[in-house]
C-alpha cells in the first residue's frame, strides 16, 4: 500500500511539473519542447529520489507506527472490554450469591426466633401451671387448716357448753342464755384469730 501511494504521488508530481513547464511557454497545449521536457523529467526524478530518501521513508515509518499504535490500542481496549465484561458477570454472580446467603440467613434467623418464642411460651406455660398448682395446693392446705381449726374450735365450744350444762341445771331461759354466751364467746375467738 505504501508503494502504491508513493507511485501515485510521483505520478502526480510528474504531471504537475509537466503542466508547469508547458504553461510557462507560449504555445499550444500540445506543443513539444524537448529541452524543457528533459529538464522537467530530470528535475522530477531528482525530486522524487530526494523525497523518497529523506521524506517518504520517515513519513511511511510514522504512518506505520501510528497504524500499529492504533491497532494495539484497539486490541487493548477490546481486551479491557472483555475483562470488564468478565468482571461484570463475576460481580453479578457474587451479588446473586450474596442475595441467596442473605435470604438463607434471614430464614435461619426467623426460624431461630420462632423456636425461641415457642420455647419461651412453653416455659411460661409450665411456670404458670406450676404456680397455679402451688397456689391451689396452698389454698387447699389453708382450707384444711381452717376447717381443722374450726373443728377444734367447735369441739372446744361443745366441751365448754357440755361442762356448763353439767354444772348447772337448765331451764328454758337458762338454756337460751347459755347458748347466747357460747355464741358470743365463739365470735370473740374468731375475731381475735383474724
Amino acid at each position: 500500500m505504501a508503494k502504491k501511494t508513493f507511485l501515485l504521488c510521483l505520478l502526480f508530481l510528474f504531471f504537475l511539473s509537466v503542466q508547469a513547464a508547458e504553461s510557462s511557454h507560449k504555445g499550444g497545449l500540445l506543443d513539444i519542447h524537448p529541452g524543457l521536457g528533459v529538464w522537467t523529467i530530470v528535475t522530477f526524478v531528482v525530486l522524487a529520489i530526494l523525497l523518497k530518501k529523506f521524506a517518504w521513508k520517515p513519513l511511511l515509518h510514522a504512518i506505520e507506527e501510528r497504524e500499529k499504535h492504533i491497532q494495539d490500542s484497539i486490541q487493548n481496549s477490546q481486551k479491557s472490554q472483555k475483562e470488564a465484561m468478565e468482571l461484570v458477570e463475576e460481580s453479578k454472580k457474587n451479588l446473586s450469591k450474596a442475595k441467596q446467603e442473605a435470604e438463607a440467613l434471614l430464614q435461619q434467623t426467623q426460624e431461630r426466633s420462632q423456636k425461641v418464642r415457642k420455647e419461651a411460651l412453653l416455659l411460661t406455660e409450665r411456670d404458670c401451671a406450676e404456680i397455679k398448682y402451688n397456689t391451689q395446693k396452698e389454698m387447699h392446705e389453708m382450707l384444711q387448716s381452717f376447717f381443722f381449726s374450726q373443728t377444734v374450735l367447735i369441739g372446744d365450744l361443745g366441751l365448754e357448753i357440755a361442762s356448763e350444762l353439767i354444772h348447772r341445771t337448765l331451764n328454758k331461759e337458762d338454756h337460751k342464755n347459755l347458748l347466747e354466751e357460747a355464741i358470743d364467746s365463739i365470735q370473740k375467738r374468731m375475731e381475735t384469730q383474724k
